[in-house]
């Protein structure tokens, strides 16, 4: 340890190479490297001098160490989840993003944010910085406002104000905001056996045509019909509260629905649905699966002989409710109260009344 006056020393060493390493106090960091100055601050704090050769009977007598009072760094990214550039309340960090602190020699150190949003460098030298922010996959900065964003930048990467700092100073640097866009992928097949699952010998279907209509009228509608190769894909999309609207081809309706997290229902030729498109959603790999329906219809009647059959002075049952459901999968397709006669558009595979 070094004494009152900041003393140190080695003796009785041997010739070779050797360095100084050093846990400085808290609340203290080291000077610049210079004459009078050996240790250089590495990224947790501690300090490490460049390799010191000694040679047989030679004193090394230049090894000071300079300490300061050093300056710190903070600042907020925040996850704008509701892409209005503020950070409202229960918005956390986006996590994943790097920030960088930037100085005249170049990075003086990194942050990788996770949840939280506020961030610090606590172990900055005095000079002049700015800060380099590089948001996640699928990450874009959110618009500027005021009392909001400040940070602007290209494919995900943006720089802040230049700003100098001097010691024991702390410096809190102006709010970033970013989000994350979202894709949707798929194919649309003809599923001949109604499974939910495109088998080797079902092809692609065109002319299935999927829309998202955005509520925020900064936004665009999102439109897409599917071609030859039954593919279809939006990519880049804002949250938002979005209508879902899908129209299969003449005639068809969607098939069963395996793994697929598109809000849809099974059975309709076209269809809308309202949902709430979360920031960062990755929905890949959507087959949706097209199939010319069916119909099943029947009369249920009173039975007042118990033989199973109706006979032609067996009055009808109205009034009562009947369900029809998947038999994979235990979904309701259809119910509601009999009249007289009564039917229901279906597909291949198995059903349970």
């Amino acid at each position: 340890k070094v004494d009152d006056n900041g003393l140190f020393s080695f003796t009785d060493l041997v010739p070779g190479t050797y360095y100084l390493s050093m846990q400085p106090e808290k609340g203290y960091a080291f000077t610049a490297l210079g004459k009078n100055n050996v240790m250089i601050t590495q990224a947790d704090g501690t300090g490490m001098s460049r390799p010191i050769e000694l040679k047989m009977g030679e004193d090394f007598t230049n090894a000071g160490i300079g300490m300061i009072v050093p300056a710190v760094v903070n600042g907020k990214v925040f996850a704008d989840e509701n892409d209005n550039g503020l950070m409202d309340a229960g918005e956390k960090g986006l996590k994943g993003t790097i920030v960088r602190l930037m100085g005249e020699n170049g990075e003086a150190g990194s942050i990788t944010l996770g949840e939280e949003a506020a961030f610090c460098f606590n172990s900055v030298l005095p000079g002049t910085y700015y800060l380099q922010y590089e948001l996640p996959e699928h990450g874009v900065f959110t618009a500027a406002v005021e009392g909001g964003n400040t940070i602007t930048g290209e494919n995900g990467v943006g720089k802040g104000e230049t700003f100098s700092i001097h010691s024991g100073y702390t410096w809190d640097v102006s709010l970033c905001g970013g989000l994350l866009l979202s894709d949707i992928t798929g194919m649309a097949y003809s599923d001949s056996n109604g499974s939910g699952d495109m088998d080797a010998d079902e092809v692609p279907v065109a002319g299935l045509e999927i829309a998202l209509i955005p509520t925020r009228s900064d936004l665009p509608t999102l439109t897409v019909t599917t071609g030859a190769d039954g593919l279809f894909a939006f990519h880049d999309v804002r949250s938002d509260d979005y209508t879902l609207r899908v129209v299969c081809p003449d005639r068809y309706v969607l098939s069963r629905l395996t793994g697929v997290e598109m809000p849809v229902a099974i059975g309709k030729a076209s269809q809308e649905v309202n949902f709430h498109l979360q920031m960062g959603t990755q929905w890949h790999d959507q087959f949706l699966g097209c199939v010319l329906p069916s119909t099943w219809t029947g009369k249920a009647y009173m039975d007042e002989n118990y033989d199973g059959l109706r006979g032609a002075d067996e009055a009808p049952a109205v009034g009562e409710t009947i369900v029809l459901l998947d038999a994979v999968t235990g979904d309701r397709v259809a119910s509601g109260a009999l009249a007289l006669n009564a039917g229901v558009d279906m597909f291949s595979c198995g059903y349970l009344v």
